[in-house]
């Protein structure tokens, strides 16, 4: 075919078309931004993460420092003693209800105002 012949198609609510494409232009753009959003967060996040290990690497060596220089002793520090919680023996048992019984309790309370209202 030549250049001389050009085509033409005809579009049936080509506004309608031209409306619904520019609408799915908007939204792959919206999740483009997002996108590009979330990269940098993942960035700082990164760069956040580098900062802490470098500060963790930091604090280990000033801790090796210290324990360097502080007198060694055989004494352990005396930790707080923690309370033992009770064995489930010793617990008293509450009684559970099912929700059949609840419900049934539920009734009778709505009965009782009602019986009151009257």
């Amino acid at each position: 075919m030549s250049e001389a012949q050009v085509f033409f198609v005809h579009l049936e609510n080509a506004h309608q078309m031209r409306r619904s494409l520019l609408g799915a232009a908007k939204g792959v753009l919206s999740s483009l931004r997002k996108a590009e959003s979330v990269r940098a967060i993942r960035a700082e996040k990164l760069e956040c993460i580098l900062q802490l290990k470098k500060k963790l690497d930091e604090l280990q060596t000033l801790g090796r420092k210290l324990r360097n220089i502080l007198p060694k002793t055989n004494m352990k520090p005396e930790l707080p003693r923690i309370r033992e919680m009770p064995k489930a023996a010793e617990m008293p048992q509450v009684p559970r209800k099912n929700k059949l019984e609840m419900l049934e309790e539920e009734l009778a309370k709505v009965e009782r105002t009602l019986t009151e209202i009257e």
